[in-house]
């Protein structure tokens, strides 16, 4: 068997083979290259849109419920009240000012106001076990609460404890 570099040098001073063959030898043309990479950069960009996709109303749970921890934490580290007001398309944390009004936290990208996807809904907020309005404040103790928010994958309670944490619960009624 010849040698590849031998053999192609024989194509080459052969005038009886086409040019098509010596195309063969020399590899991939641009245009063949330039299909392949576009087909991959389809095909990676159509998995990462489903990826993001299926994690984005979990995400977003998720972040809430460390939220409500910082904010918890914050207040009785400080001793200042904090809330959480749930609004129709996402929340936002606020501080009780010197004249005694609530005003939205701006300046720090934890606490500011967040918008949620149109997947997640409020469903009740329950504190000592009452409806309440959709907010919720935080002081020296922390308030027992159980938030119900409606996903796309079903309901999901944030629940929370005498010591400050937010436990997340899947289709629990409480």
């Amino acid at each position: 068997m010849a040698n590849p570099a031998v053999k192609a040098l024989m194509l080459t001073s052969d005038p009886g083979h086409s040019e098509t063959a010596m195309r063969r030898i020399a590899g991939f043309t641009l245009i063949e290259v330039m299909v392949v990479l576009v087909v991959i950069s389809v095909i990676a960009s159509m998995l990462t849109l489903n990826v993001s996709a299926r994690h984005t109303a979990d995400d977003e749970v998720e972040r809430l419920r460390l939220v409500l921890e910082a904010v918890a934490e914050r207040a009785q580290i400080r001793g200042t009240p904090l809330a959480v007001e749930l609004l129709p398309q996402g929340y936002r944390c606020s501080a009780f000012d010197l004249r005694g009004n609530w005003t939205p936290i701006r300046n720090e990208p934890l606490f500011a106001q967040q918008d949620l996807s149109a997947a997640l809904v409020w469903q009740d907020l329950r504190i000592d076990g009452r409806v309440a309005p959709l907010t919720v404040v935080f002081g020296s103790e922390m308030p027992v609460f159980d938030l119900a928010i409606t996903t796309p994958t079903g309901n999901i309670h944030l629940v929370s404890t005498p010591t400050g944490s937010v436990q997340r619960r899947i289709g629990v009624t409480l």
